[in-house]
């Protein structure tokens, strides 16, 4: 029979675990609200069938951040954005160390890392601004949206890319705007503020103005129309040499003129209204009564004249002061319908059988918006 000191070191024997086995690891990317550049992993660890591991080394590569835990699963923190990793994991207990199980990579993803603010610009078209930025680091995932607000008022605008519009401004109150990244885990930090923009309404930049002199001028022509600008606005005070004729114009698309267009008017010398419509380009200027030398003033409006997939439309505002007590003041709207998806290039304007008297006046402007 063995005696009680024996007893005692076969008890503890039979007390101290065998080495650890390699355990069975798996790690997996936590990439949903990660900020940027603190990616995370869980990292599962299955217990070993020989020994009994007390702890377990956890490291990771590259970095080598090695971390310490003795229950699973382990969520690993502080992982780069956008990097391939590996995790090896020993086991260990009082007897030794075990050995150790290296994972399969996995990719660190976050949210993006915040855009860089740029320029500012109002459109020029009322309530509306454009917002230039740097696209960040993706955090390893693709951006699908970048978001600009406003301040004040969190009016917001999104695009795919620089730059992005926002619309609903209000015109005369000063803005600046931040922009935030999105991808499948969130939304980026915002990037800093940008410079204040203060938007107005549609602008009108003069293209060319033309005045007709002393010796009068037959045709008055504008060519080589710039697409620049949403559209056009002609601002005429018309003068005619003689007492006959009215003022006709002719839309010009990429150099040639088109045969229909459709003419509707509306007018009215105070005395009476007329109305109606001729398959024409001419410019009604009055009820058909004797011609006198009279002035017409008209502003007209030629929408989306460079646009290549509508016809156009041309809106007309007129009016006419006779010289001669027997002609009434003349006032009118006209409408006209270009049949053409052609770009427009052109303007042409003329008298019939006359020509324009000194001191008629054409200021063509483009019109943002």
């Amino acid at each position: 029979m063995p005696d009680k000191k024996s007893r005692g070191v076969s008890n503890l024997a039979n007390k101290i675990p065998d080495v650890p086995d390699a355990p069975t690891v798996s790690a997996v990317n936590v990439g949903t609200a990660r900020a940027y550049n603190n990616g995370a992993a869980t990292v599962t660890i299955s217990s070993p069938t020989g020994g009994l591991p007390s702890s377990y080394s956890i490291t990771t590569t590259p970095s080598t951040v090695t971390t310490t835990a003795t229950t699973s699963p382990v969520t690993l923190t502080g992982l780069s954005s956008a990097t391939s990793y590996t995790v090896t994991v020993t086991p260990s207990n009082v007897s030794a160390t075990g050995s150790a199980t290296t994972t399969s990579s996995f990719t660190a993803t976050t949210v993006p890392q915040a855009p860089t603010i740029g320029t500012v610009t109002d459109l020029g078209t009322g309530g509306s601004a454009t917002i230039a930025f740097t696209a960040g680091a993706t955090g390893g995932s693709s951006v699908t949206t970048y978001t600009a607000t406003s301040s004040p008022g969190s009016i917001t605008g999104t695009s795919s890319s620089s730059p992005i519009t926002v619309t609903g401004l209000t015109d005369g109150t000063a803005y600046t705007f931040t922009v935030t990244a999105t991808n499948a885990n969130g939304v980026s930090t915002s990037s800093s503020a940008s410079g204040s923009v203060t938007t107005t309404g549609p602008a009108f930049e003069s293209i060319q103005t033309v005045t007709v002199g002393s010796g009068g001028q037959s045709t008055i022509t504008f060519s080589s129309i710039p697409s620049t600008y949403k559209h056009l606005q002609l601002r005429a005070t018309v003068f005619n040499k003689d007492t006959s004729g009215d003022v006709t114009y002719s839309i010009t698309p990429a150099g040639t003129t088109p045969t229909t267009s459709y003419n509707h008017y509306l007018r009215g010398d105070g005395t009476s209204v007329a109305s109606g419509s001729k398959a024409t380009i001419r410019f009604i200027t009055d009820n058909g009564n004797a011609h006198t030398i009279r002035p017409l003033v008209f502003v007209m409006d030629i929408l989306d004249y460079a646009d290549t997939n509508k016809n156009k439309t041309v809106k007309i505002l007129r009016g006419i002061d006779p010289s001669a007590s027997a002609i009434q003041a003349d006032v009118g709207i006209n409408s006209s319908f270009v049949a053409t998806t052609s770009a427009l290039t052109g303007i042409s304007f003329g008298i019939y059988s006359t020509g324009f008297a000194q001191y008629s006046s054409f200021a063509l402007y483009g019109i943002k918006g």
